[in-house]
Formats: C-alpha cells, structure tokens, sequence
C-alpha cells in the first residue's frame, strides 16, 4: 500500500468528519505522520472525503423572525474563560438574550441559595433574596385537570352557535340575491343539504338593519339559550362593547374626512371666486355665499 491510499485510509477511518486543517494536525500529533496540509487536503478531495468550498451545494435557510412578545424566548450563550485569573478557578460566564427585544435580561444564580418568603396579612405573598424582589407564579397542586371542567368553563356552544347562526344567515341573502345565477344557487342549496341544513329554509327573524345594538341582541340571546355562566357573559359583554368602540371610531374617521373635503371644496370655491372678481371677470353667481358655507362647515 503506497503512502498516499494509507493516509487517505486512515483519514476515512477515524477523521472523515475532519477538516485538511484539523486532520493534518491529528496525523502530526498522533501518528507522526508529516505530510503537507494542502498535498491532503488535495488527496482527500479526490477521494471524496473532502469537498472543497467552491463545488459545495448552497444550502437555503430560512429567516427566523424575531418572537412578539417579551420573555418568550430567551436565548443563552455562554463563554468558557479564566473571567478572575488565577484567584479563582476557571468559570463560564452565561448571558441571558430576550429574542424579541434583544436585550440582555438580568438574572440571579439562586440555585442553592436561601430566599426570605413574606406573607402579610391579606394574604400577599413576596419572595426576596438580599432586598430584591423576585417574581414568582402559583401554580395548582393538582396537575390533572379534568377535560369536562375545561369545556364547561370555555362555554364553546354558545360560540359556535352564534357563528352558525351568522353562516345561517349569510346563506340566506345569497340565495335571495339576484347577482346569483340559478345554477349557482342550485349548487349552494345542494352544499347545504350535505351538511344537514334545510335548503330554503326561511330566515330566524331578527331586529331589522345592521348595527351593534343587534349584534348585541344575538349575543344576548343566544347566551340566555345556552346557559352561559358568568364568565361566558362578561366575554360576550366584552365583546359588544369591543364592536361598539370599533364602530364608533370608524364613523368618527369618515364623519370627519366627509368634512375635511366639503370644507376643502368650499375654499377652493372661494378662492375661485376672489380671484374672479378681482380680476375683473364675472362676478360670482348669486346664492352662493362661500364665506357663509364655509362658517357652516367649521361650525360641524
């Protein structure tokens, strides 16, 4: 066996994940083998042990962004390093990362250490170590939950009633509308039928014109059918008063930009009109008073 296969051999024996670098220095050490670094790194190109860099396959990764909130992920990285020199022993020193924020979050090595629990009258309770306090979570001595209490608490009938009373709904103005064709209407009666519900079945009456106040009134009633406790009636009330604010808001911002361009119109009007009469052209028309129209406007 010449010198060359018997390298290669023992590279792909017991360095074929190293590099020409790394490997050449194993053979050196440990072998006492003396060979040039690039003469292996060409010996172990040809025997497919290496890859140069030119000839590798790119590889795609995908972008990670960064998490929404923070505390949700925390990232450590940690350095091995004689931090204090010979006065102490050799040490790693951690830094704790908050991905979404990057910043560094502080922390206390507690492992092992004693903490002082105060309890007050009232029932508070802090946890302190030298004056500082710590945060803490109360977690339940019973793991287990039973599935049942978990329904019962989320009310999720009451909910999926008022969606499919809304697709109930929805249904029924497409099949009264006259933009459909009557093959597609056929099409929507039979999608109906397969999911058990009657094809030109007629409309639950419901307060006339859209509005919260009957989003308001569904939600009431179908909270009252389906004996929704009070957790269940303080999200739809959080609910409605959530829908109400929203469109309130969005009226106010088209109420308004409705103004902003009456108001825009009107002096440009004005405007038009001075610089007609100034220039000795016709003269406004009568019963158009664009200062009065304009008082009018602010006074919205």
């Amino acid at each position: 066996m010449n010198p060359t296969t018997k390298v290669v051999a023992l590279v792909h024996e017991r360095y074929a994940d190293f590099g020409p670098k790394l490997a050449h220095e194993k053979l050196v050490e440990v072998h006492g083998i003396r060979v040039g670094r690039e003469t292996l790194r060409g010996w172990l190109t040809e025997a497919g042990i290496w890859i140069p860099r030119a000839e590798r396959t790119l590889r795609v990764h995908q972008p990670r962004h960064r998490r929404q909130c923070l505390g949700e992920l925390v990232q450590i990285d940690g350095c091995d390093h004689e931090w204090f020199e010979a006065r102490a022993d050799r040490c790693t020193a951690l830094v704790y990362v908050d991905d979404a924020t990057g910043k560094l979050m502080e922390t206390l090595a507690l492992a092992g250490r004693r903490v002082r629990l105060h309890e007050s009258a009232d029932g508070q309770v802090e946890i302190r170590y030298a004056g500082n306090l710590l945060p803490y979570t109360l977690l339940d001595k019973q793991p287990l939950v039973a599935p049942g209490e978990i329904v019962e608490n989320k009310r999720l009938g009451a909910v999926l009633s008022v969606i499919s009373a809304g697709q109930e709904e929805r249904d029924q103005r497409r099949m009264a509308s006259k933009k459909l064709t009557l093959r597609q209407k056929e099409r929507l009666g039979a999608t109906r039928s397969q999911l058990g519900r009657i094809p030109n079945a007629p409309l639950v009456p419901s307060p006339p014109g859209p509005g919260p106040d009957r989003l308001a009134q569904a939600l009431a009633a179908t909270q009252m059918g389906a004996g929704c406790g009070p957790v269940m009636a303080d999200f739809f009330a959080k609910f409605t008063a959530e829908q109400k604010a929203r469109r309130k808001k969005y009226n106010d911002i088209s109420n308004q930009r409705k103004r902003d361009r009456e108001l825009l119109a009107l002096k440009t009007q004005a405007d038009l009109s001075r610089r007609v009469v100034g220039g000795g052209g016709a003269a406004p028309q009568p019963g158009v008073d664009a200062s009065a129209s304009l008082r009018a406007v602010d006074a919205r």
